[in-house]
């Protein structure tokens, strides 16, 4: 064990009711992810009960030291309040809404590749994207990325090279469930 710790845990419920919480842990939280991340929270709790050093719990459970310090504060500031992950949704879009629904708009009319849509947000935003970001803004609007030949008998002898993904593909409205299966008995 480590030397000496610094920040002791504060021990809001007894080691009897926090190993109960441990194996029932599945059964308070729905998801996997959350109940994974919450059981281990509760079983770092355990081992800092148990006098295990931060460093010590973290190496034992193989998380971060940081993290180790940070859930320890979390645990000893909010209680069983902290144990459950609070996921909260990731940064702000860049663009406003009205910004997204002109750009559809804009995409929806012009047809545009990867470089003239990020050319177009950097001109018109000045908001840099880079061409990552700038697929799921696309898919998150509901476009994709279009072929430029249907696959049929007549496809050129170089479609290979041709559907290959580019930069300079065009970005188009994805087909809905109806239009897609329209599409398909036309062909």
């Amino acid at each position: 064990m480590s030397d000496v710790e610094h920040i002791s845990v504060v021990q809001h419920i007894p080691l009897s009711e926090l190993e109960l919480r441990i194996k029932t842990v599945s059964d308070e939280i729905g998801k996997v992810k959350r109940m994974e991340r919450a059981k281990t929270r509760l079983q770092f709790i355990r081992l800092k009960y148990k006098g295990y050093s931060t460093v010590d719990a973290s190496d034992a459970l193989g998380i971060n030291h940081q993290t180790g310090y940070n859930w320890l504060k979390g645990w000893n500031e909010n209680g069983l309040n902290f144990i459950e992950p609070n996921y909260s949704g990731g940064p702000k879009s860049r663009l406003s809404e009205e910004q997204r629904w002109k750009f559809k708009l804009w995409v929806e009319r012009e047809n545009p590749t990867t470089k003239e849509a990020l050319e177009y947000i950097r001109k018109n935003y000045s908001v840099e994207y880079t061409p990552t970001h700038l697929n799921r803004l696309m898919a998150s609007l509901g476009f994709k990325h279009a072929k430029p030949h249907l696959i049929d008998r007549r496809r050129p002898e170089d479609c290979e090279e041709i559907f290959k993904k580019t930069s300079e593909m065009r970005w188009i409205p994805s087909e809905t469930e109806n239009s897609s299966s329209d599409s398909k008995t036309n062909r």
